[in-house]
């Protein structure tokens, strides 16, 4: 309704400027015509007149003269006919009315006609004829008109024109607006209201208006962008899908890869029990006494149930499942890890040193997925080292920002540290190493999906890893958790 109301005025101002333009012309004109009339008549009847007084001056006498035109200047006609004295001062009985500028402009035999107007605004035409008569003074005829009719001819022209202004605006400003509310009021606020549904995510309600104007072009392009709009999104949904369905499939794959890295140390953990129970059994066997039987029996429960435990904790592992969070003692977690990779590490003649708190420190994670990712991690420190040394692995509490977000707050984490001794990661690689598939190992030693399914994992807990390294003493990587509390 606000454009049709702007339409309306612009219309009403163009309006209004036109008519008054047309007025002007109009009255100048016609009141030019009106005046150029007036002035032939009196032209004509200066000289004719002339003619005649000129006659009866030099024949009869200027007396007689002056009385014909006296006796004819007063038979009710607005037209007035004198003689004057040019000479004459102002206020004489026989002293033109024309101003002295006016009276200076007489010259020659032929009438002349001026307009002027007194004090109180009433306008006369004046039209003066020098008479060549035998007198000792300049001696003219003097015809004056008023311009009333003109001057009312002129008011009422502007009259018209002022009325016609008003009506043609009444007219126009009901025009548009009935018009500007069918063909732009209400199809603009559903153009709108279709614009502001888009900008919700509400790509549904196509607008059907039956225009064939640009209004009606809008709503077709609009139309044709929600559609295409709608199908973008459905196609970016479905590469959404394939695309976590794939990922999916690279955490699966890595824990296949890390599990088969582990077999030969999970066998040797494997075998040192067996090898109990195979013994133990035999005791049992040899055994008479009811205690030692007892003692042995127990014994190869225990083993047994730590070989149930291994090979449990490994199938978790191996298991592609979704993440299902519940409040797990990370202590307990970063313990689990190490034992399932203590062997690797023994072989690498690397000591695991872990600090973690006195208390349990319970936060919401999905524990076969964070197992994963402290693997993972710990994997890569001890495959780092090139020589013996030792892997840290530290649990603490602690308040971080999360990194890349400048209105972000600090938050309340859970911060795991494991550190290496080993020669470091070059600056030029820094940038990669949580890139699928980028990997600094020699072939066979690593899919480069380790650190990237890791920094996923994590990213899906609303964490984030840092990473810091000094080439020739270490790396440490930093696991951020936020303690979200439900």
């Amino acid at each position: 309704m606000r454009l049709a109301a702007k339409l309306v005025s612009v219309l009403v101002l163009g309006v209004i400027l036109i008519v008054a333009v047309e007025a002007y012309i109009s009255i100048e004109r016609d009141t030019t015509v009106l005046h150029d009339i007036m002035e032939d008549d009196a032209d004509q009847l200066g000289a004719t007149l002339k003619v005649l007084v000129e006659d009866i001056w030099n024949q009869i006498g200027q007396q007689r003269a002056w009385d014909v035109v006296e006796d004819g200047g007063h038979e009710g006609s607005v037209v007035d006919v004198r003689l004057v004295w040019l000479d004459a001062q102002r206020g004489d009985r026989d002293a033109p009315r024309a101003s002295a500028e006016t009276l200076r402009m007489i010259r020659g035999s032929d009438p002349k006609s001026v307009r002027e107007r007194d004090a109180a605004g009433h306008g006369f035409q004046f039209t003066y004829a020098l008479l060549d008569v035998d007198s000792e003074r300049p001696v003219a005829l003097e015809i004056s008109r008023p311009l009333d009719a003109s001057d009312s001819f002129r008011r009422k022209t502007i009259s018209r024109a002022w009325v016609v202004a008003i009506l043609l605006t009444i007219v126009s400003g009901i025009a548009v607006v009935v018009l500007g509310m069918a063909f732009i009021a209400r199809p603009l606020s559903r153009l709108v209201e279709k614009t502001r549904r888009v900008g919700t995510g509400d790509l549904s309600g196509p607008i059907d208006l039956k225009l064939h104007d640009e209004m009606g072009e809008l709503a077709t392009a609009l139309n044709e962008m929600c559609e295409h709009l709608a199908q973008v999104r459905e196609r970016l949904l479905a590469e959404t899908e394939a695309r976590l369905t794939a990922m999916e499939q690279l955490r699966h794959a890595d824990r296949l890869t890390t599990v088969g890295r582990l077999a030969a140390g999970m066998a040797h953990e494997l075998g040192t029990p067996l090898n109990v129970v195979s013994a133990r059994a035999d005791m049992i066997c040899e055994e008479t006494g009811q205690s030692s039987v007892e003692n042995s029996a127990q014994i190869v429960k225990n083993q047994i149930d730590k070989m149930t435990k291994i090979v449990r904790q490994l199938l978790d592992f191996a298991r592609q499942q979704g993440p299902h969070k519940s409040r797990q003692d990370l202590t307990v977690l970063i313990v689990q890890t190490v034992e399932v990779v203590a062997s690797l590490a023994k072989k690498q003649n690397v000591e695991i040193c872990t600090e973690c708190l006195e208390e349990p420190l319970f936060i919401e994670v999905d524990g076969g997925q964070i197992q994963q990712v402290l693997t993972n991690v710990i994997v890569n420190a001890i495959q780092s080292m090139q020589q013996a040394g030792t892997v840290r692995v530290r649990l603490q509490r602690t308040a971080a920002r999360p990194p890349d977000t400048a209105d972000a707050t600090t938050v309340s984490c859970a911060r795991i540290d494991v550190r290496d001794e080993g020669p470091g990661i070059s600056h030029q690689h820094l940038e990669q190493i949580f890139d699928p598939f980028f990997t600094t190992k020699d072939v066979g030693q690593g899919t480069g999906l380790g650190l990237s399914i890791a920094y996923g994992i994590v990213r899906d807990h609303e964490g984030w890893i840092e990473v810091e390294c000094e080439p020739g003493v270490g790396t440490c990587f930093s696991i951020f958790l936020p303690d979200t509390k439900p």
